[in-house]
Order: C-alpha cells, then structure tokens, then sequence
C-alpha cells in the first residue's frame, strides 16, 4: 500500500516558472493576493482562475522522483477598473504577473532559504464587487533546493537509528506573487503560507495485485489507475510503472511496526 497517504486535497492563474533572482517590487496587499494552491487533478490536468476550483491544504512531494515542486496559485485582483468605452480610457487595472519570492521555512519557522522563481500569468480586473482572478504556475520548490536543502535533510533523517522508509518532514513555502500593472505600476501580493511535506519513496503505492511471490513488484502494468499530473508530486505512483528502472519501486519493503 502506500506508505504515506496524500492528504491534503481541500475545497473548492497560465504560465511555467524557472528558478532565478528577480527583482521585487512594493507591497499592495489589500489589492492583489493570492486565493490558494490549485489542484491540476488527473487524468484532464487543467486548472482554471476559478474560486471554486479543488485546492490543495498542503503539497507533497517524493525526493526520488522530483526536486522540484510547482504549484498552480490562484491570484485575485481587486484593483478598481479604470478603463471607460464611453470616454474610450483603456483598462490600466489588470496585472501582469512575472514570478514570486519566497521564504522557505522548517516546521519550527526557522528560515532555510530565501530566493525569487521567475514565472508568467495574467490577472483580470475586478468585476463589481467581484475580485478579477489568474493563475500563475512558480516553483514553490526550485530543483536547485530540492537538492542542496531537502535531499540532504531526508538523508540525515533516514540514517537516524530506529528510522524508517517512511520517514518525512516538511517545510513551509511563504509566498508573494509580483508584476505590475498595465499602468505600469508595480505590485507585489499578499503573502499565502503553503506547507510542503517532502520524503524519498513515499509516494510509490504497492497494490496486492502487484505484488508477487518473492516480494517483489510484477513489472507488468496492466489495468494501471490514472496516474498523477506531475511524477512525484502529491499523487501516489504505482509500482509497476518505475519497477523495471527503480529498486524503490521493484523491492516492496516491510510492513511498518
């Protein structure tokens, strides 16, 4: 079964982020923040700027797999519309969004890392009393943290004696979105604290129909479910799909005591 169980999928904006230094720009919380990290759940994969949407409460993600973690944030804007087609004035009030910074933290709040990830995205303008939304896709988790920071502290955790395979942490993202407007003002959001739980092998899933005689995952993969979105992040993984080519996926380890 798996070993540790995804559980932080909750209730009910487009662009790809990469992992570099980017200037900041002055703070506007009230008018720009960020809603939640949404759920691209499989098999359609689409995210869209809804409220409504599924969200994630926390995100997971497997060392063995992944060094890297990329969320979908769903931003709102409630900057007021500027724009008039009777007095023909063009919209200045929509955001263009060009990355994030954040903080990254341990459990205990203790800082390990602070760093900029550049991305893309777009936010509408308010609607009335309702706030315009957008999606911007950033790396919560850069790759190069992922294995200079996290993979380095799982390590230490599974050598410990008495530890197991199962054995996780976790880290919070701290996270404002930046850009500016089509005014060109520039404009940095609200502040969204996004807690990670990071392990090495934990999201491999053993079915009993999988598992064979000698204890091992039958390399067959036949009737798979639905696979995640993104190979290592917040969805389990079926062993049949990387037994061949992963030790951790082929040799089904002990029940936990």
């Amino acid at each position: 079964m798996n070993r540790l169980l995804r559980s932080f999928a909750v209730c009910g904006l487009a662009a790809a982020g990469s992992a570099v230094l980017v200037p900041g720009c002055a703070d506007n919380n009230s008018s720009l923040f960020i809603t939640a990290v949404l759920y691209d759940k499989p098999p359609q994969c689409v995210v869209i700027p809804d409220p409504t949407q599924e969200a994630l409460g926390g995100g997971l993600i497997d060392l063995a797999f992944t060094k890297s973690y990329l969320a979908a944030l769903l931003v709102g804007n409630q900057l007021t519309s500027r724009g008039s087609k009777q007095t023909l004035r063009s919209e200045t009030s929509r955001v263009t969004l060009r990355g994030a910074e954040i903080d990254l933290t341990d459990s205990t709040g203790k800082e390990l890392a602070n760093y900029s990830v550049n991305g893309t995205g777009f936010v509408d303008v308010n609607r009335g009393e309702e706030s315009g939304f957008g999606i911007i896709f950033v790396e919560l988790i850069p790759a190069f943290i992922g294995e200079t920071i996290l993979q380095p502290r799982i390590n230490n955790l599974r050598s410990a004696p008495g530890a197991s395979a199962q054995t996780s942490d976790q880290v919070v993202a701290q996270v404002r979105v930046f850009g500016s407007t089509l005014g060109n003002t520039d404009i940095t959001s609200s502040q969204l604290s996004f807690p990670i739980t990071y392990c090495s092998g934990c999201l491999v899933d053993y079915p009993l129909a999988a598992i064979d005689s000698a204890n091992t995952c039958n390399q067959v993969a036949t009737d798979l479910p639905v696979q995640g979105c993104r190979l290592g992040q917040d969805d389990a993984i079926d062993c049949r799909v990387c037994a061949a080519t992963m030790d951790i996926c082929n040799k089904v380890p002990p029940p936990m005591q």
